[in-house]
């Protein structure tokens, strides 16, 4: 008997101390792979799921996992213990008894499966409740991406790879308001922002719901996601009240990626406040200005305001991918315009030597003519 109290006395001591300690680094990798999986997931998963059940996913049923992971094995193999050594102590005082008391456990077997689906039931029905439990004051977060874009519908329709089925001044620019269809019905257009009804941009997939009530408000724009179908009844009212439905293969948060790369250049720089560069500025000269800007990407633009191109903040840092070798010359004011930021591997020249220094070993090949 002492001996099984030990066993015991081990087993729940390594339940509550290593047992615990296991667990909760399993909650931990796992609630990092759901969130990476999350991340990866479309807007259009985000459109059709409450966010509610996303919490009650990552919260309750994730600890619920790791509880069972960690101490199914703890208590089955307590459980065995026990069992088999009851046996044994009870067979060695009176055998038929034992045999009679343990014919009850498949009985309790029984019972309990019942009992359990019960309590199974129960539980799924509490889970399903809170995945429909939000706050009111959260939808407006979920329902605002922040996003304002100046462009024309043309320019969306085409960096969406999308095609337009009622359409009304697609190529006049204008400012547009960027929202994604995240929520119910209920309470929709209240949170929706007033007097910028004609800048309203509405993102949704098969939403038909949603959509009748943003066409009734009058937005400007509604992209239809995930090639999803379209209502008759949504291009007829759509029609009516002058709203423009654009249709893509893609999914919500591909669009919203791609929205931003609907603003025309010419539009951009000249809103925008930042630094640019001169397409005759050299690049020692201006790399400190470069690496010191708060912006990655700084634009070329010339005198005239004709954008010529982008320097990234990374390429400024990086060995130049070039290597040049001089021949029939071997001085600086002789090469071309940039020479001495490039390095010399080779040099093959007959004139005199007037070349700058340099940094590794190289092949020279100079010979009078």
């Amino acid at each position: 008997y002492l001996a099984l109290r030990l066993i015991d006395t081990a087993a729940y001591y390594y339940m509550a101390s290593a047992g615990h300690v296991m667990g909760t680094k399993m909650e931990t990798d796992m609630r990092k792979d759901f969130f990476s999986h999350l991340q990866k997931l479309s807007f259009s998963y985000y459109d059709n799921t409450k966010i509610g059940t996303l919490m009650s996913r990552i919260t309750s049923d994730l600890f619920d996992v790791t509880e069972f992971a960690h101490h199914c094995p703890e208590e089955l193999f307590i459980a065995t213990i026990k069992i088999i050594a009851s046996f044994v102590i009870l067979c060695t005082i009176n055998v038929p008894l034992t045999l009679i008391i343990f014919a009850i456990v498949p009985i309790m077997v029984i019972f309990l499966s019942k009992f359990r689906k019960k309590m199974k039931d129960g539980f799924k029905g509490a889970a399903f409740k809170r995945g429909h439990i939000i706050r009111e004051e959260d939808i407006p977060h979920l329902l605002d991406i922040g996003r304002k874009i100046h462009s024309t519908i043309d320019l969306i329709t085409r960096v969406v790879d999308g095609r337009i089925l009622t359409g009304v001044d697609t190529a006049e620019k204008q400012d547009f308001r960027v929202y994604v269809a995240a929520m119910g019905v209920e309470g929709f257009c209240e949170h929706l922002p007033e007097g910028h009804d004609r800048e309203l941009t509405l993102i949704s997939g098969y939403r038909p719901d949603i959509q009748l009530l943003a066409l009734q408000r009058g937005v400007r724009l509604l992209i239809v996601t995930g090639d999803r179908s379209v209502e008759p009844l949504i291009l007829k009212e759509a029609q009516l009240q002058k709203v423009t439905i654009v249709k893509t293969d893609l999914d919500s948060a591909t669009v919203i990626r791609r929205l931003k790369f609907s603003v025309p250049v010419e539009d951009f720089c000249a809103e925008a406040k930042f630094q640019t560069l001169d397409p005759q500025e050299r690049v020692p000269s201006v790399s400190a200005q470069i690496l010191n800007s708060p912006e990655d990407v700084m634009p070329v633009v010339s005198a005239s305001g004709k954008f010529e191109g982008a320097v990234r903040k990374q390429s400024i840092s990086r060995t130049p991918p070039y290597r040049l070798i001089l021949v029939d010359h071997n001085e600086p004011e002789q090469s071309i315009p940039g020479a001495e930021e490039i390095p010399v591997i080779e040099v093959v020249d007959h004139h005199r030597i007037g070349m700058r220094p340099t940094v590794n070993p190289i092949k020279f090949t100079g010979d009078i003519v």
